[in-house]
């Protein structure tokens, strides 16, 4: 065997094995909404469309802009419940959570009445940091308490860029409430939403009674977070 050959083979592999991990980071994330029905919150995510980040650099928290968007029937109980980055985490080793915090509103725009559209932005000091992130991971960043909480709850959701008001609309009052996720650097890796995952859909039962001639009667139950469901039939 060509030892001199093998030994060439393995430093050119190995630098490029190295290049990779350099290189390699994340380049596209998504937002998402989900109810969850076991804790009457809703939890909002990254989603890591492509890439990866493994080293320190990359894995670190930098500006963004999470606009969440809800009904003025309804309001925020507190700030948000945070989850992740993690501070000072460059070792995986942090378990306090990086402090989302709640930033500009406009409440009952012209241009979009009966909305509230609220930012949430990151507090980059201290620096805070993802345990290591591939494309396919879900991350929960935080959770905010919305009440009351509608039978179907489709009116909390993420605000979608180019399509709820920009900073130019009515009401607006000049700020731009677009989504933006940066990480590991200044590039933006924002790059849409997913469907939100809504509360579950009331559950619907009926009865028929032949006693006194038909009698049909009819239950709905939603989760107890929900506010109790209105409905009426015919027929």
């Amino acid at each position: 065997m060509n030892f001199k050959l093998l030994f060439f083979f393995v430093i050119v592999t190995m630098s490029s094995f190295m290049s990779n991990q350099v290189s390699a980071q994340v380049d596209s994330v998504r937002y998402q909404a989900r109810f969850n029905p076991e804790t009457c919150l809703h939890d909002f995510y990254i989603v890591i469309e492509g890439g990866s980040a493994t080293i320190i650099p990359h894995r670190a928290q930098f500006n963004s802009q999470f606009t969440v968007v809800y009904p003025t029937s309804a309001s925020i109980n507190g700030g948000p419940i945070n989850n992740m980055p993690l501070q000072n985490n460059q070792n995986y080793t942090s378990t306090t959570p990086m402090v989302w915090k709640l930033s500009s509103s406009a409440i009952d725009p012209a241009s979009a009445p009966g909305l509230v559209f609220q930012s949430i932005v990151p507090t980059l000091s201290p620096a805070s940091f993802y345990n290591n992130l591939v494309t396919g991971d879900t991350i929960k960043l935080f959770s905010l308490d919305i009440s009351p909480v509608t039978e179907c709850g489709v009116d909390v959701r993420v605000y979608e860029n180019g399509v709820d008001p920009d900073s130019n609309a009515d009401g607006m009052n000049g700020s731009d409430y677009s989504n933006g996720f940066t990480i590991g650097g200044s590039v933006q890796k924002y790059v849409g939403n997913h469907a939100p995952v809504t509360p579950p859909l009331p559950e619907l039962s009926a009865v028929v009674n032949c006693d006194n001639g038909i009698g049909i009667y009819l239950t709905a139950e939603v989760s107890g977070c929900q506010t109790p469901p209105t409905y009426s039939w015919s027929g």
